[in-house]
């Protein structure tokens, strides 16, 4: 490419000083000759040379280095020598040349539509069934898609009011009200508010559960609810009227074996646990036999001796077995004297330790049900893992 400087000669003056071929010394004069310098800069830095009077020429006129002038062109004027005429096909040729060198053309700009790539999917699990949605998913997006009836929204365990996104193993339980769910579908809506995950984890569980009085029956129920897979009741003795103050049952079940009555009252409470029954009293001939698929025996008896009984044997024919004891849990004293005590690396004892049943110190609902829920949360702590 040709370089500005090349045709500095054909200039009247060039940027290093005001210099004409063929001049005088006389017009070289900055000042009271016929040359001055008009600062009127363009892309390269150069200046634009005039004379007085009349313009010797007009150079690019209407570029971008001079944007309020014409169009290029050649016109007459005054010549340094002091003569009229036209400025030369020689000089018209070069500034046409200086014109395509400086003109800067636009860019040319093309525009690609790219595709943006689909955004990355997460999985989620939906009504209990695993599925990948786009990352960008929102909750009330889903609940438009699958189920826009629904009236409640239970999101990782608890009921959602307003719209977020969805991240990666979230839970959702999608729940119209009044509507019977199907087979498939009741287990994880009944589930629906647990803990993330704790199902999954102790839905194949067994259990053994040793005596169906206040205790024991109210550690079954508890147990159904949150989804044990299976449970072992062990009771010889029926239901009766004075076992309704406290006992898992109801008016019409009275004179009903106990185990038969709390299988019939688990099938409508959860009806996805598994029970097997045994309507027989408890020794040291049968102990083994009858718990030897439970991971955790609950001790639920009412008789001191009974209950020492089922820990030593659970102790020396089952060692790897856990076994959930209960002590000192009749009248109605201070609820927050109920305490769990691990007794040893195995046995967990709860009550009060010291209020025993006897004339005058009765056995009622409340505080029964609160040592019968202690054993029932230390039976999920060993399901999950949580008490090594």
């Amino acid at each position: 490419m040709e370089s500005f400087a090349s045709h500095a000669s054909f200039f009247p003056c060039t940027q290093r000083g005001y210099r004409h071929r063929g001049t005088s010394s006389e017009t070289r004069r900055h000042r009271g000759g016929s040359l001055k310098r008009l600062h009127r800069p363009n892309l390269l830095g150069f200046g634009c040379i005039g004379l007085k009077g009349k313009p010797w020429f007009k150079v690019l006129r209407g570029s971008s280095c001079f944007p309020q002038r014409g169009p290029y062109e050649a016109s007459e004027g005054t010549y340094p020598g002091g003569g009229q005429g036209r400025i030369g096909d020689r000089q018209e040729a070069s500034f046409r040349k200086i014109e395509a060198f400086l003109t800067i053309s636009s860019p040319s700009i093309n525009l690609v539509f790219v595709n943006e790539p689909p955004p990355k999917n997460i999985r989620i699990k939906i009504n209990g069934k695993e599925i990948p949605v786009p990352s960008n998913t929102t909750l009330f997006q889903l609940k438009s898609q699958f189920n826009p009836d629904a009236d409640l929204i239970i999101y990782n365990g608890f009921p959602a009011a307003s719209d977020f996104p969805l991240k990666q193993d979230d839970e959702i339980i999608l729940i119209e009200k009044g509507k019977i769910p199907s087979a498939e579908e009741f287990e994880c809506f009944m589930m629906a508010r647990h803990t993330p995950g704790i199902h999954q984890k102790i839905k194949n569980s067994v259990v053994g559960i040793a005596g169906l009085g206040g205790l024991g029956s109210s550690v079954a129920v508890a147990l159904a609810r949150v989804g044990v897979g299976k449970l072992i009741l062990v009771d010889f003795d029926v239901v009766e009227p004075s076992n309704l103050n406290r006992q898992q049952y109801f008016v019409d079940q009275i004179g009903m074996p106990k185990v038969e009555a709390l299988r019939k009252n688990i099938a409508a409470i959860n009806p996805c646990v598994r029970v097997e029954t045994y309507q027989e009293r408890l020794d040291r001939s049968n102990g083994e036999k009858i718990f030897q698929e439970a991971e955790v025996v609950v001790e639920a008896f009412d008789r001191a001796e009974e209950k020492a009984m089922l820990i030593s044997i659970v102790s020396e024919k089952m060692p790897n077995k856990y076994i959930v004891a209960a002590s000192g849990v009749a009248g109605y004293g201070d609820s927050n004297e109920i305490k769990t005590v691990r007794f040893s690396s195995r046995i967990f004892i709860v009550g009060d330790q010291k209020t025993a049943a006897q004339p005058g110190m009765g056995l009622m609902a409340p505080r029964v049900g609160i040592a019968a829920h202690h054993q029932a949360n230390v039976v999920l702590r060993i399901l999950l893992g949580e008490e090594k």
